[in-house]
């Protein structure tokens, strides 16, 4: 008589380990889950308690908490057992600044909607690796790895962004990730990519050969990328943005090829070349810039700015946009050429 197979209990855990230094004050409570919102409105702590989640602590079993109060300072090691299927990662380790370092590799994700928020501000953590995550049904990644002003290394193969709608703010503030590979992004229901890279110190961004046809909002998306030379976005399809505010200001492009931009839709522009301090020549012919676009401030402290190529259509409001920046002495460089094509 053959026995009967023992049915595999899926291992869903996560392992976290937290340094807790000379800085943190005596007896205070280190968190290493959501340390960001009011809990009684946050979604992700309300799936958890004391019946469906385990906690060990350097291999000691304590009864379920967000944070506890160390007798030493050291390193520890946070291990969670669910009994349950999450459903939202919104906020998970947001402003958990004593992370060092996690192993997501057993965490279960199949049916999170949200990982909004989900590194926010988690200020010591260096690597992270999330090539394991199935992320198929996740829809909003705003803000992802926001302020994470440490992490140097981001593992995203095979992150599924299929469904995902909001990439505003993903890698905001990373200012220690030097490079980034995006080949596997699918971007096609992506809506908004506001301040994606804002302030991050990237360097390069590999697989930027997004598909945007959905995308509405662009504002800041290189805003403060002042270490990123030259990016290939010639894939743009910019047909429905309708914001592209600040899209390229203070940034450290040399060299940058917009031919592919379709602007009927923008309806502001404004500061979109702000302190470009290292471009020579622009060339936005191929935008279409109507009378009630909003191109304010659009060249300002692009002191370097040799030569402009626009259309003639619009030749006659670029015009007026550069004179009042010398004006008021936003745009230094009395040798500017507008060169109509």
């Amino acid at each position: 008589m053959k026995k009967a197979k023992s049915k595999q209990i899926k291992k869903n855990e996560i392992v976290i380990k937290l340094n807790v230094g000379n800085n943190d004050p005596y007896d205070s409570d280190i968190y290493f889950l959501n340390n960001y919102n009011d809990e009684k409105d946050d979604q992700f702590l309300k799936q958890l308690n004391k019946n469906n989640t385990d906690l060990f602590i350097n291999n000691r079993k304590y009864k379920y908490s967000t944070c506890f109060k160390p007798s030493l300072k050291g390193i520890y090691t946070i291990r969670l057992v669910f009994k349950i299927d999450l459903t939202t990662c919104k906020s998970m380790f947001a402003c958990c600044k004593n992370i060092i370092s996690m192993d997501l590799s057993s965490f279960d994700t199949s049916k999170v909607t949200s990982m909004s928020n989900m590194f926010y501000d988690c200020q010591d953590l260096e690597e992270l690796d999330l090539s394991c995550l199935n992320t198929k049904n996740v829809t909003d990644m705003s803000n992802m790895f926001g302020e994470c002003q440490n992490l140097n290394k981001l593992n995203l193969s095979f992150v599924d962004t299929t469904n995902v709608t909001n990439m505003e703010y993903m890698f905001f503030g990373c200012y220690n990730l030097s490079s980034l590979n995006l080949s596997s992004f699918n971007t096609s229901k992506v809506t908004n990519m506001q301040s994606m890279f804002e302030q991050s110190g990237l360097r390069e961004i590999n697989g930027l050969n997004f598909d945007t046809k959905n995308v509405t909002n662009m504002k800041s998306l290189f805003h403060g990328c002042d270490s990123l030379k030259t990016i290939n976005i010639s894939s743009f399809d910019t047909s429905n943005v309708v914001n592209m505010n600040d899209m390229f200001r203070d940034s450290g492009i040399t060299d940058i090829n917009l031919s592919s931009f379709n602007t009927k839709n923008v309806k502001t522009m404004e500061s979109m070349f702000w302190g470009l301090k290292k471009l020579t020549s622009l060339d936005i012919s191929s935008f279409e810039i109507k009378d009630d676009t909003d191109i304010r401030t659009m060249f300002d402290d692009s002191h370097y700015l040799k030569e402009i190529f626009v259309n003639k259509n619009s030749f006659e409001k670029i015009k007026e946009v550069l004179q009042k920046a010398r004006y008021r002495e936003y745009l230094q460089n009395p040798h500017t050429k507008l060169i109509p094509k």
